[in-house]
């Protein structure tokens, strides 16, 4: 092994380890539907739906970049609520949407 690669591959050493104690977006979203969600007094799932922004947040893209992937048809389901139209995206279409855009390293 080169030298550069030896130092990449130090580097990146710890990063399993400290990524194995990261909470998925799946975990995270049961926990917060657990929170949130009292019907009867017994806790249902419930649906999460995020705006526009916090999707270009998380994916480190423009607003635009996502209304046009909308307008073109790419990207995760969406859903418009009242009168106004605001679109929304479910937690759950769009970890669905990064697990099948997942590109996995050829070797």
């Amino acid at each position: 092994m080169t030298r550069s690669k030896l130092r990449v591959v130090e580097e990146h050493a710890g990063e399993s380890e400290r990524l194995a104690n990261v909470p998925t977006y799946e975990v995270l979203a049961k926990e917060l539907a657990k929170m949130t969600s009292l019907r009867d007094g017994r806790r249902t799932p419930r649906q999460l739906f995020f705006d526009e922004q916090w999707l270009a947040s998380r994916w480190g893209v423009e607003i635009k970049t996502i209304q046009k992937w909308r307008y073109e048809g790419v990207g995760p389901a969406w859903h418009k609520f009242g009168e106004n139209g605001a679109v929304r995206y479910r937690l759950r279409d769009i970890v669905a949407f990064e697990k099948i855009s997942r590109t996995l390293p050829k070797n």
